[in-house]
């Protein structure tokens, strides 16, 4: 419903209380990061974006975040990145995950952007 009326602040707050009750829950950390980056809040973001990264990363075999999803976040971080007008920050980001985007269209439309 937040989203539905723009109340972007407050989805942003519900989403972080419902990942305060589930943090272990990837989902919930989708959904903040979400929520920060449609409510402009870009830092927090990318803070969800690095700690799902983080999280994927440690988990390894155990992780079931699919390829194409772990793509999409990384594509979020980069959007996040972008909105800041940190290029060379994105251009890094973008380098360093490079492997992992699924969808080339979007990781060149991403490299044009920066370059």
């Amino acid at each position: 419903m937040q989203v539905h009326v723009r109340d972007y602040p407050g989805f942003e707050e519900t989403a972080r209380k419902i990942l305060m009750s589930k943090p272990s829950l990837m989902q919930n950390w989708v959904t903040l990061a979400a929520a920060c980056f449609a409510n402009r809040n870009y830092t927090g973001c990318m803070q969800s974006v690095e700690s799902i990264l983080s999280f994927a990363d440690q988990a390894e075999g155990k992780s079931k975040m699919k390829r194409h999803e772990k793509s999409e976040i990384i594509l979020i971080g980069l959007r996040a990145l972008e909105a800041q007008v940190k290029y060379q920050a994105a251009l890094d980001f973008l380098k360093s995950n490079e492997t992992q985007i699924v969808d080339n269209v979007a990781k060149h439309d991403h490299l044009g952007r920066i370059h």
